[in-house]
């Protein structure tokens, strides 16, 4: 059975909104500004879990809304200072949808 991620705060990046229950994050202009911190993206909208896991199998059911999105998974070492690039050699794979075209995130041209 799927596992309840809550997103990690101290991770989330600049025009990300956390639902107070940190299970939803939605793109746009927060009512406060995130302090600065090590572990915050301080470019893109991006967070992580609070919780990780280190070998096995795992899934994610998801509810994208909109007509762009992204979701993914990364290592927690992804670099979180500057750009972030979809790619796995950045740490990072994912599915993104703009429109009616949904792209995996994962080749070196993304």
């Amino acid at each position: 059975s799927p596992v309840d991620v809550t997103l990690d705060p101290a991770t989330a990046g600049p025009e990300v909104i956390l639902s107070d229950d940190l299970k939803e994050a939605t793109w746009g202009r927060p009512g406060r500004r995130w302090p600065e911190g090590p572990g915050r993206f301080d470019t893109d909208p991006c967070m992580l879990g609070s919780e990780g896991f280190t070998s096995g199998r795992h899934y994610w059911e998801v509810e994208a809304n909109g007509r762009f999105w992204a979701v993914g998974v990364a290592r927690e070492s992804v670099q979180r200072k500057g750009r972030i690039l979809f790619k796995p050699n950045a740490e990072i794979w994912g599915l993104q949808k703009y429109d009616e075209l949904c792209v995996a995130l994962t080749a070196p041209s993304n």
